[in-house]
């Protein structure tokens, strides 16, 4: 474990042992660059679950069905076909 700003804790792929725990990491942290992009570009995708993630032929998780994704900020009149 190390030491994050405003003393929270970050779990560090080093001290992740099992080969499943760090592929588990390894997808989460991927999902969560995907969520980081959706929202710079102004989106929330407001359906993540497991049924929504894919995973690609090199094992890459995509997000997927943005069918409500709405603009952030743009109340429920915003939502985008």
């Amino acid at each position: 474990m190390a030491e994050a700003p405003r003393g929270r804790r970050v779990l560090l792929a080093a001290d992740i042992e099992s080969e499943a725990a760090r592929q588990a990491a390894d997808t989460a942290a991927a999902l969560l660059d995907a969520l980081a992009a959706v929202h710079a570009a102004g989106l929330v995708h407001n359906d993540v679950k497991p049924d929504n993630i894919l995973f690609d032929w090199e094992g890459r998780p995509r997000l997927i069905d943005f069918g409500i994704a709405a603009e952030i900020g743009g109340g429920r009149d915003r939502l985008r076909p």
